[in-house]
Order: C-alpha cells, then sequence, then structure tokens
C-alpha cells in the first residue's frame, strides 16, 4: 500500500508519502497561507524522491477540512487533479486528526479557529492500539464550548494564541495547557490506513468537504 498525503487547510500545512507504515518523504510548507505558492513546486520535488514511479500509488489521501475555505480547496482540487490524471482513488480525512498529543490515556481536544467567535474542535486519546476519536469534527461558538467543555485541560492546535486569548476572555479562571503543532503524519496515517482497509476510498469527485457552517 503506497500512498500520497495531503493537508493544506491551515496554516501549517505538510505533504507525506507512505508505503504501508514506512514514512518515504515529509515536508511541512512554509507556515501561512500561501499554500498555492508552495504547494506543487515542494510535491514535485517530492516525488522524485520515490524509489517507484508515482504512477504506482494506490491512493491519494487528503484533508476535507475543517480549516480555511481557501486552504481546503487548494489541496482538495490538487489532490482530485493527481486522482484523475493518475487514475487512482482518494481518501478524505479531517484536518483536526493531525493535532494529537502523543502521551498514552490522557484525553485531548485537537482545536482549529473557526473565526466570527468560534471553534473547530475534536476530542481523541491515545491507547496502545492507536488513537481514539470520542466524537466527529464540530463547529462550536466559544461560549457554548466552554460551558459544555468535559474536564480535558489539554489542547493541540497549530496556532495557539488567538483561540487560546478567546477563551480565555470567557473563561478566565480556568488552565488549559496548549500545543502549537504541525499535523502529525503518523497519526493520520494510522486514520488513512483503517480508512483503506475498510473501503472508503471514493472517486475523485466524490469527496465531501467539512466546512461545518452550523455552531452545535
Amino acid at each position: 500500500m503506497r500512498y500520497l498525503l495531503i493537508d493544506t487547510c491551515n496554516d501549517r500545512s505538510v505533504i507525506a508519502c507512505f508505503e504501508q507504515s514506512q514514512l518515504l518523504f515529509v515536508h511541512y510548507l512554509p507556515i501561512g497561507k500561501d499554500h498555492s505558492k508552495f504547494l506543487m513546486p515542494q510535491l514535485e520535488a517530492a516525488l522524485q524522491t520515490l524509489p517507484f514511479s508515482f504512477t504506482e500509488l494506490n491512493f491519494i489521501a487528503v484533508a476535507v477540512g475543517p480549516g480555511s475555505y481557501t486552504g481546503i480547496r487548494v489541496g482538495v482540487s490538487v489532490a482530485q487533479a493527481l486522482a484523475y490524471s493518475w487514475n487512482i482513488p482518494l481518501i478524505g480525512f479531517p484536518s483536526l486528526i493531525g493535532y494529537v498529543l502523543t502521551e498514552e490515556n490522557i484525553p485531548f481536544l485537537s482545536i482549529i479557529d473557526a473565526k466570527l467567535g468560534g471553534v473547530y474542535f475534536q476530542k481523541g486519546c491515545l491507547h496502545k492500539q492507536g488513537y481514539s476519536w470520542i466524537s466527529p469534527p464540530k463547529v462550536s461558538s466559544l461560549e457554548l464550548f466552554v460551558s459544555t467543555l468535559e474536564p480535558c485541560t489539554y489542547f493541540v492546535t497549530p496556532k495557539a494564541s488567538p483561540i487560546a486569548e478567546k477563551i480565555r476572555g470567557i473563561d478566565p479562571n480556568k488552565e488549559y495547557i496548549w500545543q502549537e503543532k504541525n499535523p502529525d503524519v503518523r497519526a493520520i496515517a494510522e486514520y488513512v490506513q483503517k480508512a483503506h482497509q475498510e473501503g472508503l476510498s471514493q472517486p475523485p469527485g466524490r469527496l465531501n468537504l467539512l466546512y461545518l457552517r452550523e455552531w452545535s
């Protein structure tokens, strides 16, 4: 099983390639929103390093949101174009599953700023068998998010300062532990490989994007 991974949903974007569980390359794009400027040149260069032809890839995994509207569209458009060209299927994955704690048995929230007073989030935990996701990706107003938050003090995000400041303004007496990091490609690979084994790959034109417009 050989596959390409693309995630451009947020400021921290990544491309990677796996053969089974072996990571063949990983490149993090420059932090920011210029995905269209950097994605194709870095992807083209990275594909040249593979020990096999890119036409031998089995599928492409691409983040379908939540995140920046433009970022989602850039990554998905490139993945769809390549999948059509190479005649291989796609697997869509939520961008939140890349923001994880690597310590076992500690519940955490993957969280992304949704702007306009809201957040995208998903609750997970790492066990010996791998990551478990307690809920699907959600979007919520900050007020509702804080008032209904289960005891969980670890937040993982691509960009902490704007969200932390907003939450502190609503709930100044609560202390949270923030980790700001790049997407974890091995956590994504675990999710993607399970999806592939379960037969969840799709033709290029059938991806469902996670724009998540309605507050939960």
